[in-house]
């Protein structure tokens, strides 16, 4: 992680008015368990880069959301990424999070099911366990989430 943390800052550095550069920090940041750092660099992504922000903005600022309890905003940001990527399972799966730590059950079931209408062999646990953030208890929240929501282990 710390390797990772160097990369990202010294890319920063480089190209200080570089949007990628500033979403990559941002998602090493939420898996280096300093999402609310990640806030801000999110934010400047987007606006050094308004008219084509790739996925990965969006992936990245839902994450940073999340991991700091804004649901809303993580809700709000993950339906603009599925405006653009209309069947993106991730980002599907990133709203069943954020909908069932909000509270939003039948929300985060209906997401469940796009889950599934896009990949039928989706799994719960095999998601939550490729995620290595610092912080251990964040991908058995993700589980949980996921299978509250009806997503199949």
């Amino acid at each position: 992680m710390k390797w990772a943390l160097r990369q990202a800052s010294e890319r920063l550095e480089i190209g200080p008015s570089s949007a990628d550069a500033h979403s990559l920090l941002a998602q090493v940041l939420n898996f280096s368990g300093r999402a609310q750092e990640a806030i801000a660099l999110n934010e400047k992504a987007f606006r050094l880069n308004p008219v084509g922000p790739t996925t990965y903005y969006y992936t990245h600022a839902s994450f940073s959301y999340i991991l700091t309890g804004r649901y809303e905003d993580a809700v709000r940001i993950t339906r603009q990424e599925l405006s653009r990527t209309p069947n993106n399972v991730l980002a599907y799966a990133r709203l069943v999070w954020a909908l069932s730590a909000s509270g939003r059950d039948e929300e985060a079931k209906a997401a469940a099911q796009s889950v599934l209408r896009i990949d039928p062999k989706f799994s719960a646990k095999r998601l939550a366990s490729s995620l290595n953030f610092k912080d251990p208890s964040v991908a058995p929240s993700y589980l949980e989430h996921m299978l509250r929501a009806g997503l199949p282990e």
